[in-house]
């Protein structure tokens, strides 16, 4: 099997566990302890791509196209990272420019801190996607991502 078909197999298994996954209830993996500790070191956030503490997100900016056919499988590393959760330890949430849905954003599972964004109703860039990454002594630092989204019904 080709990398491209793998990938694409990949993300219509990511799909199918995104989907399967709505109106679940999400359960932290993160003590509290650490929670609030993350909370006490978050570093200023800057705008577009980047991060703090050599946590990064690749690659960046994201752009959904009918050539991606609306998903990309993007991940999110740094010195030491082990895992990774959008804001309020969540493994998947929306992205809105002016409430308006233009993609969403899903854990893939497996391989860890690997993430899939698929195409929403609207078209535009997103408000920014700030992502938490946790090691073995608790929380590193952030990781941003710019989403835009070509691939979409309404305009």
């Amino acid at each position: 099997m080709t990398r491209s078909a793998s990938i694409r197999w990949s993300a219509l298994g990511a799909l199918a566990v995104f989907l399967s996954g709505c109106g679940t209830a999400q359960t932290s993996a993160v003590p509290q302890g650490a929670q609030s500790a993350a909370h006490r070191q978050l570093a200023p956030e800057g705008k577009g791509c980047g991060g703090t503490n050599g946590v990064s997100v690749s690659s960046c900016p994201i752009v959904l196209t009918k050539k991606t056919r609306g998903y990309y499988v993007f991940y999110v590393s740094g010195p030491g990272v082990e895992t990774t959760y959008l804001k309020e330890y969540r493994d998947q949430g929306l992205c809105y420019k002016k409430g308006e849905e233009i993609c969403s954003i899903q854990d893939t599972g497996s391989p860890a801190n690997y993430w899939q964004a698929a195409a929403g109703p609207y078209c535009g860039t997103a408000k920014r996607v700030t992502f938490y990454a946790y090691g073995a002594k608790g929380f590193i630092g952030i990781a941003h991502l710019k989403i835009t989204n070509e691939y979409c019904p309404k305009r």
